[in-house]
């Protein structure tokens, strides 16, 4: 039985082994954006961009009314809900799509981090939720 354990342990961490060998330039990456891309001083309001204005619907990613945004997909044989007949609303705050060590937010003009949080964040997280609801998530 003692074999058995210590055969069943070897496998395991063999396994977690070159599972970390195989994902170890993804590891590496998340280490490197977290460390490079933290601003270099304490976060100062003067700097910051305006406040969005959320009432303004080119400050969304996307909402109910926007058509053909990243968000508009859904796996296969799965349709997508009308918007008008969901059966929720759903609200959906991405994680950050900004990476900078001179700022600490991005302007809502910044075409790459609008286009990595539409592309990125409302294709693979948003999309979750855009079949059976109505949803919309905001660049920020």
């Amino acid at each position: 039985m003692g074999r058995f354990v210590l055969a069943v342990l070897f496998l395991i961490f063999a396994g977690l082994g070159i599972a970390g060998w195989i994902f170890r330039a993804e590891a590496m990456l998340a280490v490197a954006l977290i460390s490079a891309h933290a601003p270099d001083g304490p976060f100062d309001a003067a700097k910051a961009p305006p406040a969005p204005d959320y009432g303004q619907a080119a400050n969304w990613a996307a909402t109910p009314e926007t058509s053909s945004d990243p968000s508009d997909v859904a796996p296969l044989n799965v349709a997508l809900a009308d918007p008008a007949s969901a059966a929720v609303d759903v609200f959906f705050i991405h994680p950050t799509s900004f990476f900078s060590n001179t700022m600490w937010n991005a302007s809502l003009d910044d075409a790459t981090t609008n286009r990595r949080t539409d592309l990125r964040h409302g294709r693979s997280h948003g999309s979750a939720y855009r079949p059976p609801s109505d949803r919309g998530h905001q660049h920020f």
